[in-house]
Protein backbone atom coordinates (compact mmCIF):
# COMPACT_ATOMS: atom_id res chain seq x y z
CA UNK A 1 0.00 0.00 0.00
CA UNK A 2 2.34 2.54 1.05
CA UNK A 3 4.22 1.84 -2.43
CA UNK A 4 1.01 2.78 -4.47
CA UNK A 5 0.75 5.36 -2.70
CA UNK A 6 4.46 6.90 -3.55
CA UNK A 7 3.51 6.17 -7.01
CA UNK A 8 0.40 8.04 -6.82
CA UNK A 9 -2.23 5.36 -8.13
CA UNK A 10 -5.36 7.00 -5.41
CA UNK A 11 -6.93 3.66 -3.08
CA UNK A 12 -8.09 0.33 -4.38
CA UNK A 13 -10.22 -2.01 -2.43
CA UNK A 14 -10.67 -5.47 -4.38
CA UNK A 15 -9.40 -8.61 -5.87
CA UNK A 16 -6.19 -9.07 -7.26
CA UNK A 17 -4.80 -11.79 -9.54
CA UNK A 18 -1.92 -13.87 -9.12
CA UNK A 19 0.18 -11.02 -10.42
CA UNK A 20 -1.37 -8.43 -8.76
CA UNK A 21 -3.08 -6.56 -11.23
CA UNK A 22 -6.46 -6.09 -10.68
CA UNK A 23 -8.91 -8.56 -10.63
CA UNK A 24 -12.60 -9.30 -10.26
CA UNK A 25 -15.09 -6.28 -8.34
CA UNK A 26 -13.07 -3.46 -6.93
CA UNK A 27 -13.43 0.21 -5.88
CA UNK A 28 -11.44 2.86 -6.60
CA UNK A 29 -10.76 6.13 -5.28
CA UNK A 30 -8.85 8.18 -8.55
CA UNK A 31 -5.89 10.50 -7.97
CA UNK A 32 -8.44 13.01 -9.66
CA UNK A 33 -11.49 12.39 -7.21
CA UNK A 34 -12.95 10.20 -9.69
CA UNK A 35 -14.35 7.14 -8.29
CA UNK A 36 -15.50 3.56 -9.86
CA UNK A 37 -16.51 0.76 -8.81
CA UNK A 38 -17.61 -2.72 -10.84
CA UNK A 39 -15.20 -5.38 -12.37
CA UNK A 40 -11.65 -5.60 -13.16
CA UNK A 41 -9.57 -7.97 -15.29
CA UNK A 42 -6.25 -8.01 -15.77
CA UNK A 43 -5.60 -4.75 -14.42
CA UNK A 44 -8.24 -3.11 -16.95
CA UNK A 45 -11.74 -2.02 -15.92
CA UNK A 46 -13.45 -4.72 -17.58
CA UNK A 47 -17.51 -6.26 -17.29
CA UNK A 48 -20.34 -4.14 -15.47
CA UNK A 49 -19.25 -0.92 -13.61
CA UNK A 50 -19.94 2.57 -12.36
CA UNK A 51 -17.81 5.26 -13.30
CA UNK A 52 -18.81 8.53 -11.04
CA UNK A 53 -16.79 11.86 -12.33
CA UNK A 54 -15.72 14.67 -9.41
CA UNK A 55 -17.67 17.08 -11.37
CA UNK A 56 -20.61 14.73 -11.44
CA UNK A 57 -20.96 13.20 -15.00
CA UNK A 58 -21.54 9.04 -14.43
CA UNK A 59 -21.24 6.13 -16.34
CA UNK A 60 -23.50 2.73 -15.24
CA UNK A 61 -22.31 -0.14 -18.43
CA UNK A 62 -20.04 -2.60 -19.45
CA UNK A 63 -16.44 -1.81 -19.90
CA UNK A 64 -13.98 -3.70 -22.60
CA UNK A 65 -10.63 -3.66 -21.49
CA UNK A 66 -10.15 -0.33 -19.80
CA UNK A 67 -13.15 1.33 -22.18
CA UNK A 68 -16.43 1.95 -22.40
CA UNK A 69 -18.03 -0.51 -24.65
CA UNK A 70 -21.32 -2.53 -25.09
CA UNK A 71 -24.21 -1.34 -23.24
CA UNK A 72 -24.45 1.05 -21.27
CA UNK A 73 -25.73 4.99 -19.55
CA UNK A 74 -24.35 8.32 -19.03
CA UNK A 75 -25.29 11.02 -17.53
CA UNK A 76 -23.84 14.71 -18.59
CA UNK A 77 -23.14 17.47 -16.59
CA UNK A 78 -25.87 19.31 -18.46
CA UNK A 79 -28.46 16.59 -17.29
CA UNK A 80 -28.44 14.73 -20.69
CA UNK A 81 -28.58 11.40 -20.71
CA UNK A 82 -27.21 8.79 -23.22
CA UNK A 83 -28.50 5.15 -23.01
CA UNK A 84 -27.65 2.77 -25.73
CA UNK A 85 -24.37 1.02 -27.23
CA UNK A 86 -20.66 2.49 -27.16
CA UNK A 87 -17.22 1.01 -28.65
CA UNK A 88 -13.92 2.41 -27.38
CA UNK A 89 -15.64 5.36 -25.42
CA UNK A 90 -17.83 6.79 -28.25
CA UNK A 91 -21.47 6.06 -29.12
CA UNK A 92 -21.87 3.88 -31.40
CA UNK A 93 -24.23 1.30 -32.58
CA UNK A 94 -28.08 1.56 -31.39
CA UNK A 95 -29.15 4.30 -28.44
CA UNK A 96 -31.19 7.12 -27.22
CA UNK A 97 -30.31 10.64 -26.13
CA UNK A 98 -32.17 12.55 -24.33
CA UNK A 99 -31.49 16.42 -24.42
CA UNK A 100 -31.48 18.80 -21.07
CA UNK A 101 -34.55 20.52 -23.28
CA UNK A 102 -36.25 17.28 -23.28
CA UNK A 103 -35.47 16.71 -27.35
CA UNK A 104 -35.30 12.98 -27.89
CA UNK A 105 -33.15 11.06 -30.74
CA UNK A 106 -33.74 7.55 -30.88
CA UNK A 107 -32.03 5.51 -33.77
CA UNK A 108 -28.19 4.56 -35.24
CA UNK A 109 -25.03 6.37 -33.94
CA UNK A 110 -21.63 5.72 -35.76
CA UNK A 111 -18.26 7.14 -34.20
CA UNK A 112 -20.27 9.17 -31.53
CA UNK A 113 -22.68 10.88 -34.30
CA UNK A 114 -25.86 10.33 -35.36
CA UNK A 115 -25.30 7.84 -38.77
CA UNK A 116 -28.49 5.76 -40.29
CA UNK A 117 -32.02 5.46 -39.52
CA UNK A 118 -33.36 7.57 -36.34
CA UNK A 119 -36.22 9.83 -35.06
CA UNK A 120 -35.77 12.71 -33.45
CA UNK A 121 -38.73 13.92 -31.19
CA UNK A 122 -39.52 17.49 -29.96
CA UNK A 123 -39.86 17.48 -26.19
CA UNK A 124 -42.79 18.27 -24.53
CA UNK A 125 -42.17 21.42 -23.04
CA UNK A 126 -41.69 22.49 -26.17
CA UNK A 127 -44.37 20.86 -28.60
CA UNK A 128 -47.68 22.67 -28.76
CA UNK A 129 -50.76 20.48 -26.74
CA UNK A 130 -52.60 21.78 -30.06
CA UNK A 131 -50.68 19.72 -32.01
CA UNK A 132 -48.88 16.95 -30.05
CA UNK A 133 -45.69 15.62 -30.20
CA UNK A 134 -43.80 16.90 -33.42
CA UNK A 135 -41.14 13.80 -34.80
CA UNK A 136 -38.74 13.72 -37.37
CA UNK A 137 -37.62 9.72 -38.76
CA UNK A 138 -34.72 10.46 -41.30
CA UNK A 139 -31.39 8.94 -42.57
CA UNK A 140 -28.46 11.08 -40.73
CA UNK A 141 -25.28 10.59 -42.53
CA UNK A 142 -21.82 11.42 -40.02
CA UNK A 143 -24.39 14.00 -37.76
CA UNK A 144 -25.92 15.27 -41.24
CA UNK A 145 -29.51 14.84 -42.48
CA UNK A 146 -29.68 13.14 -45.84
CA UNK A 147 -32.42 11.40 -47.82
CA UNK A 148 -35.95 10.41 -47.29
CA UNK A 149 -37.92 11.82 -44.10
CA UNK A 150 -41.09 11.88 -42.54
CA UNK A 151 -41.98 14.71 -40.06
CA UNK A 152 -45.61 13.89 -38.02
CA UNK A 153 -47.28 16.59 -35.67
CA UNK A 154 -50.50 14.81 -34.03
CA UNK A 155 -51.59 11.81 -32.63
CA UNK A 156 -52.38 8.27 -34.55
CA UNK A 157 -55.00 9.16 -37.04
CA UNK A 158 -55.57 12.91 -36.28
CA UNK A 159 -52.23 13.65 -37.20
CA UNK A 160 -50.15 15.41 -39.86
CA UNK A 161 -47.35 13.84 -42.19
CA UNK A 162 -45.17 15.07 -44.57
CA UNK A 163 -43.03 12.60 -46.60
CA UNK A 164 -39.79 13.85 -48.66
CA UNK A 165 -36.19 14.06 -49.36
CA UNK A 166 -33.76 16.02 -46.89
CA UNK A 167 -30.83 17.18 -49.30
CA UNK A 168 -27.98 19.26 -47.33
CA UNK A 169 -30.05 21.91 -44.65
CA UNK A 170 -33.40 21.68 -46.43
CA UNK A 171 -35.90 19.30 -48.02
CA UNK A 172 -35.86 19.42 -51.89
CA UNK A 173 -37.81 17.52 -54.86
CA UNK A 174 -40.97 15.92 -54.86
CA UNK A 175 -43.15 15.58 -51.34
CA UNK A 176 -46.41 14.65 -50.20
CA UNK A 177 -48.60 15.84 -47.29
CA UNK A 178 -50.80 13.44 -45.58
CA UNK A 179 -53.75 14.72 -43.23
CA UNK A 180 -55.17 12.09 -41.17
CA UNK A 181 -54.28 9.27 -43.27
CA UNK A 182 -57.55 10.53 -45.90
CA UNK A 183 -56.11 12.87 -48.16
CA UNK A 184 -53.06 13.82 -49.64
CA UNK A 185 -51.52 16.70 -50.89
CA UNK A 186 -48.86 16.35 -54.12
CA UNK A 187 -45.92 18.95 -54.70
CA UNK A 188 -42.45 19.84 -54.80
CA UNK A 189 -39.82 21.62 -52.55
CA UNK A 190 -37.36 24.17 -54.41
CA UNK A 191 -34.48 26.40 -53.30
CA UNK A 192 -35.02 29.97 -54.62
CA UNK A 193 -30.85 29.86 -55.18
CA UNK A 194 -31.15 26.28 -57.35
CA UNK A 195 -34.17 28.18 -59.14
CA UNK A 196 -31.95 31.45 -59.83
CA UNK A 197 -29.06 29.27 -60.95
CA UNK A 198 -30.67 27.53 -63.71
CA UNK A 199 -32.06 30.56 -64.94
CA UNK A 200 -28.91 32.16 -65.01
CA UNK A 201 -27.26 29.16 -66.97
CA UNK A 202 -30.10 29.35 -69.10
CA UNK A 203 -28.98 33.19 -69.86
CA UNK A 204 -25.47 32.76 -69.82
CA UNK A 205 -26.04 29.89 -72.54
CA UNK A 206 -28.29 32.46 -74.70
CA UNK A 207 -26.71 35.43 -74.29
CA UNK A 208 -22.91 34.45 -74.88
CA UNK A 209 -21.69 36.16 -71.96
CA UNK A 210 -17.70 36.29 -70.86
CA UNK A 211 -16.48 34.18 -69.08
CA UNK A 212 -15.17 36.28 -65.84
CA UNK A 213 -19.03 37.46 -65.89
CA UNK A 214 -20.45 33.83 -65.62
CA UNK A 215 -17.92 33.71 -62.71
CA UNK A 216 -19.26 36.48 -60.98
CA UNK A 217 -23.09 35.37 -61.08
CA UNK A 218 -21.48 31.77 -59.73
CA UNK A 219 -20.61 34.09 -56.70
CA UNK A 220 -23.95 35.51 -56.04
CA UNK A 221 -25.52 32.17 -56.52
CA UNK A 222 -23.37 30.77 -53.44
CA UNK A 223 -24.89 33.12 -51.36
CA UNK A 224 -28.98 31.63 -52.50
CA UNK A 225 -28.30 28.79 -52.53
CA UNK A 226 -28.08 28.49 -48.90
CA UNK A 227 -32.15 29.91 -48.80
CA UNK A 228 -34.92 27.73 -47.12
CA UNK A 229 -36.77 25.73 -49.84
CA UNK A 230 -40.22 26.77 -51.60
CA UNK A 231 -43.28 24.62 -51.39
CA UNK A 232 -45.19 24.15 -54.61
CA UNK A 233 -48.91 22.50 -54.64
CA UNK A 234 -49.78 20.58 -57.87
CA UNK A 235 -52.56 18.03 -56.68
CA UNK A 236 -54.89 16.71 -54.47
CA UNK A 237 -56.59 13.17 -53.80
CA UNK A 238 -57.71 10.53 -51.22
CA UNK A 239 -55.55 8.70 -49.58
CA UNK A 240 -52.72 6.29 -50.84
CA UNK A 241 -49.83 4.76 -49.81
CA UNK A 242 -48.06 3.99 -52.82
CA UNK A 243 -48.14 7.90 -53.35
CA UNK A 244 -45.69 8.33 -50.92
CA UNK A 245 -42.13 8.60 -51.41
CA UNK A 246 -39.34 6.43 -49.74
CA UNK A 247 -39.32 5.42 -46.08
CA UNK A 248 -35.98 6.04 -44.41
CA UNK A 249 -33.25 3.46 -44.92
CA UNK A 250 -30.17 2.46 -42.67
CA UNK A 251 -27.08 3.25 -44.45
CA UNK A 252 -24.43 0.67 -45.17
CA UNK A 253 -21.79 0.60 -42.93
CA UNK A 254 -17.92 -1.45 -44.03
CA UNK A 255 -17.73 -2.57 -40.54
CA UNK A 256 -21.81 -3.45 -39.63
CA UNK A 257 -21.29 -7.20 -38.57
CA UNK A 258 -18.82 -5.54 -35.61
CA UNK A 259 -20.08 -2.03 -35.63
CA UNK A 260 -21.88 -2.71 -31.95
CA UNK A 261 -19.06 -3.98 -29.50
CA UNK A 262 -20.29 -5.41 -26.56
CA UNK A 263 -18.68 -8.11 -23.96
CA UNK A 264 -20.39 -10.82 -26.10
CA UNK A 265 -19.01 -9.89 -29.74
CA UNK A 266 -15.62 -10.98 -29.93
CA UNK A 267 -12.72 -7.99 -30.32
CA UNK A 268 -11.56 -8.90 -33.71
CA UNK A 269 -10.36 -5.86 -36.06
CA UNK A 270 -12.12 -3.09 -34.35
CA UNK A 271 -8.66 -2.63 -32.54
CA UNK A 272 -6.84 -1.55 -35.22
CA UNK A 273 -9.31 1.21 -36.47
CA UNK A 274 -7.36 3.97 -35.26
CA UNK A 275 -9.44 6.49 -36.62
CA UNK A 276 -11.52 6.45 -33.69
CA UNK A 277 -10.03 8.05 -31.06
CA UNK A 278 -9.62 7.33 -27.19
CA UNK A 279 -10.59 10.00 -24.87
CA UNK A 280 -9.31 9.38 -21.21
CA UNK A 281 -11.18 9.90 -18.13
CA UNK A 282 -9.02 11.51 -16.34
CA UNK A 283 -7.90 8.55 -14.13
CA UNK A 284 -4.10 8.68 -13.53
CA UNK A 285 -4.35 5.01 -11.83
CA UNK A 286 -4.36 3.00 -14.47
CA UNK A 287 -1.44 3.21 -17.50
CA UNK A 288 -2.25 5.63 -20.62
CA UNK A 289 -4.07 3.12 -22.64
CA UNK A 290 -2.50 3.43 -26.38
CA UNK A 291 -4.77 3.28 -29.98
CA UNK A 292 -4.30 -0.17 -32.00
CA UNK A 293 -5.09 -3.85 -30.53
CA UNK A 294 -5.60 -4.71 -26.87
CA UNK A 295 -2.80 -6.50 -25.83
CA UNK A 296 -5.14 -9.29 -24.96
CA UNK A 297 -7.31 -8.90 -28.28
CA UNK A 298 -6.53 -11.62 -31.26
CA UNK A 299 -8.08 -12.12 -34.59
CA UNK A 300 -11.50 -14.37 -35.25
CA UNK A 301 -9.40 -16.51 -37.76
CA UNK A 302 -8.04 -18.06 -34.80
CA UNK A 303 -11.52 -19.53 -33.35
CA UNK A 304 -13.63 -22.16 -35.31
CA UNK A 305 -17.05 -21.56 -34.44
CA UNK A 306 -19.94 -19.42 -32.89
CA UNK A 307 -20.27 -21.90 -29.61
CA UNK A 308 -16.53 -21.98 -29.05
CA UNK A 309 -14.30 -20.18 -26.68
CA UNK A 310 -11.13 -18.86 -28.14
CA UNK A 311 -8.25 -21.31 -27.05
CA UNK A 312 -6.49 -18.11 -26.90
CA UNK A 313 -5.89 -16.21 -23.42
CA UNK A 314 -7.82 -13.33 -23.50
CA UNK A 315 -9.77 -11.47 -21.18
CA UNK A 316 -11.39 -9.14 -23.83
CA UNK A 317 -12.91 -12.53 -25.52
CA UNK A 318 -15.87 -13.91 -23.42
CA UNK A 319 -17.95 -15.40 -26.33
CA UNK A 320 -17.75 -15.89 -29.98
CA UNK A 321 -20.97 -14.65 -31.59
CA UNK A 322 -19.54 -14.48 -35.44
CA UNK A 323 -19.44 -17.14 -37.91
CA UNK A 324 -15.43 -17.80 -38.68
CA UNK A 325 -13.29 -20.30 -41.04
CA UNK A 326 -10.29 -20.86 -39.95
Amino acid sequence: EEEEETINIGLYIGGRNSKGERDGRGWAILPNGDQYDGQYRHGRRHGMGLYVFKAGPRYYGQYRCGRRSGRGLFVYPDGSVYEGMWRKNVKHGKGRYTYSNGDTYCGSWYRDQRHGVGVYTRGLLLASPDCGPLQFKGTWRNGVRVGPFTFTFGIEEKSTSLHGIWDNLFPQGPAVFSFDNYYLLMGYFQSPGRAMQANRKIGVEADDMEENEQEENDREQDVWIDEPSLWYAQDICLYDYSLLPQEPVPLPLSDSEISVCSLVTAPSEVGIEKSISYVPEGEGEEFEQEEGICEHEYSLTECESSSQICPVKDPCAIEITNQMKC
